[in-house]
């Protein structure tokens, strides 16, 4: 320690110390600002990475996609069948008829 440097003791006891609650927030709304060109969770107010925020849009993009996609096709898969007993019901209707005559 004679080379000059200065050590200071950590006193646990003395120093300030805030202890916050973790709390694990999935950032719903964010804020942002185009002053200091930062987000802001509106919530839990922790800063938000820019590009984790942007990572994490992109990739609901795509899930929301996939899941349009899989919709459409069961609307699709669904409109068949659908169809389907449309004409059975007018097959049974006809038959209907013509056992009643």
């Amino acid at each position: 320690m004679e080379d000059g440097t200065k050590v200071i003791r950590f006193d646990p006891d003395r120093a300030l110390i805030r202890i916050r609650e973790a709390k694990w927030c999935k950032h719903p709304r964010i804020i942002v600002c185009e002053k200091s060109r930062s987000l802001e969770c509106d919530v839990c107010g922790a800063a938000i990475d820019p590009f984790d925020f942007m990572l994490r849009w992109a990739k609901g993009d795509r899930c929301l996609e996939a899941r349009k996609r899989q919709l459409e096709d069961e609307v699709k898969r669904i409109s068949g069948s659908l169809e389907e007993l449309k004409r059975e019901e007018k097959n049974l209707k006809a038959r209907l008829r013509r056992l009643k005559s």
